[in-house]
């Protein structure tokens, strides 16, 4: 019986082992994507905004919330 219950116990710590190196890998590929991201974001030519829209009701938007506007944004209205 305590050969049975060591073995589970392994299996156990196997089963987590294995599942934070998927978890941490996946986390680098993230963070690897990211800063790709951002560096075509903040080096490129044209204007890039993210909106979210702000509902009066269910169906109805009343507005949009600037959630993201890049350095071209600033470049551009300073010129009008």
């Amino acid at each position: 019986m305590p050969y049975m219950l060591l073995i589970v116990v392994f299996f156990a710590l196997a089963v987590f082992v294995i599942s934070f190196v998927r978890i941490y890998n996946n986390k680098l590929k993230i963070r690897k994507s990211e800063a790709f991201l951002k560096s075509v974001l903040a080096t490129t030519d044209n204007i890039v905004n993210y909106y979210e829209p702000i509902f009066k009701s269910p169906e109805e938007i009343m507005d949009f919330k600037i959630i993201y506007a890049n350095f071209r944004n600033g470049n551009w209205l300073s010129n009008m």
